[in-house]
């Protein structure tokens, strides 16, 4: 099955420009949509990669320096951690970073949301960040819980009447 059809049946549509995808090129997804573009990134950023790449740790001044980053054998950013030898999954000890702000990290947001039936924020944000780490991942779930259609429809805002005086 295709994503694009995973992404429909979980009532998800997709935009234009991302509508070439299949699970046989899913492997090679992250890798071009997330892989920094040298002409686009400020020179703070590509400091930070570079340092990565020789092996030192990222700038003190650097927002990723509380994850402990570092780049895999395929290329991705990923979170480091103290949870190296657990008993859990490769994926879910070092979760790829997803940078804020771009759409596809909205998309992955929004298919989840709809997959697990529309989870409240936090839910949503612990849910996604089994598998990824999104930097701004709090702002970007509200975001989406809150612009969610039928979520809005299903919480209502109950109206609450004042009492009138008592009688004497």
């Amino acid at each position: 099955m295709e994503l694009k059809q995973l992404l429909q049946r979980g009532g998800m549509t997709l935009h234009k420009w991302c509508t070439n995808l299949s699970l046989t090129n899913a492997k090679e997804f992250p890798r071009q949509k997330f892989r920094r573009n040298p002409n686009k990134d400020s020179g703070h950023d590509l400091e930070q990669i570079a340092s990565l790449k020789k092996g030192s740790s990222v700038p003190q001044s650097s927002k990723l320096r509380f994850l402990n980053p570092f780049i895999d054998r395929e290329g991705l950013l990923r979170v480091g951690g103290r949870i190296s030898h657990s008993n859990v999954c490769w994926n879910q000890k070092h979760p790829l970073i997803l940078p804020a702000g771009n759409k596809l990290v909205k998309l992955i947001f929004q298919y989840y949301h709809k997959r697990d039936f529309h989870l409240g924020q936090q839910a949503l944000l612990n849910t996604v960040r089994l598998k990824y780490w999104p930097l701004g991942g709090r702002s970007i779930a509200r975001r989406v819980v809150h612009e969610c259609l039928e979520c809005f429809k299903n919480n209502p805002v109950i109206a609450n009447q004042i009492m009138g005086d008592l009688k004497e």
